[in-house]
């Protein structure tokens, strides 16, 4: 396992045992998720949707970890509150699932992140059991988003065709997973 993965595996299972200890509900979401269905890609950060009412206790366990929020955020693609943790160079960003948007640019509407916490997948991902969002939800997602890395894990991860149609437009839209 590479340096960074190593750190990733580390902060991963270090977050997970966070939400085991302040008993929460949490789905990984973005690239983790899409690792956990075979994307190979570099992970920047790690994300998760937690309920509301976990993240209060999720916080008061994180120690120096803690970064900021949770707060508001509404950019392009997203419309969302999430705190931000960072552990071994790790970004860790935990968002609230209740009000969580983003942004369709082939739809031209914001829709809503559906987060279903009983429905999360038990997957192992560098060495670490998570509870990630469902397969097909994640696809749904990544393909309404539809930015560079999108397209890049739905290449790896769809068992269909990505992209209906073979079109596969540029948005200008940002890069961030």
């Amino acid at each position: 396992m590479e340096l960074a993965d190593r750190k990733v595996a580390q902060a991963l299972r270090w977050i997970c045992e966070v939400f085991s200890r302040a008993e929460a509900q949490y789905q990984a979401v973005g690239g983790l998720a899409a690792r956990a269905y075979g994307a190979t890609r570099r992970l920047v950060d790690l994300d998760f949707y937690v309920e509301g009412e976990d993240l209060p206790r999720i916080l008061s366990c994180v120690g120096d970890s803690y970064v900021w929020g949770p707060e508001h955020f509404r950019d392009e693609n997203w419309d969302l509150t999430f705190a931000k943790l960072k552990r071994n160079g790790v970004p860790i960003e935990i968002a609230v699932a209740e009000g969580a948007r983003y942004f369709s640019p082939g739809l031209g509407e914001w829709l809503a992140q559906d987060v279903e916490f009983e429905d999360s997948e038990r997957r192992v991902v560098l060495g670490v059991e998570v509870r990630v969002m469902p397969k097909r939800q994640l696809i749904a997602y990544k393909r309404a988003l539809n930015r560079r890395v999108d397209r890049t894990d739905l290449e790896e991860i769809s068992d269909e065709d990505p992209f209906p149609g073979g079109s596969t437009p540029w948005t200008g839209r940002s890069e961030e997973s």
